[in-house]
């Protein structure tokens, strides 16, 4: 029986170390190790100027103590200390822009490999085809 351990350990090392660095660095961008508030600041600019619309307020808050789950990582070692459970980081995004724009927008987060989630999405009216948009959602770091 100690020897059947010993080889699903062997063979699950093995399955873990064959991660590509390539694929190593997709994982941490979509749930990587601290909020990188910044980072996540830059694509949400990017991702703006990319689709023609305006951020006008960006508030992200870490909320302290706030771990949802543990989920094993790739790597070199197995380990599965609470270290590894993800936290949620809190995000409201004011925009405005076209309805056109905005769906844009929301089509390239989507597809984006931080994983963000979209709670609650409201508008309000403008001219010229401009709108407000206001969302809150979440997004998640280790």
């Amino acid at each position: 029986e100690l020897d059947e351990l010993i080889q699903n350990r062997d063979a699950l090392t093995k399955t873990i170390n064959a991660v590509s660095k390539t694929d190593l660095a997709k994982i941490d961008t979509a749930l990587p190790q601290g909020p990188h508030s910044a980072d996540f600041l830059v694509l949400l600019e990017k991702l703006a100027e990319k689709n023609r619309v305006i951020l006008r307020q960006v508030n992200l808050s870490e909320v302290a103590g706030n771990e949802t789950g543990g989920l094993p990582r790739p790597g070199g070692s197995v380990s599965l200390p609470s270290s590894n459970a993800y936290r949620e980081l809190p995000i409201t995004l004011n925009i405005s822009g076209s309805y056109e724009s905005f769906k844009s927008f929301l089509k390239d987060l989507e597809k984006n490999l931080r994983v963000v989630d979209i709670q609650s999405i409201t508008f309000a009216g403008g001219s010229n085809n401009q709108f407000e948009f206001n969302l809150r959602g979440k997004t998640y770091y280790q």
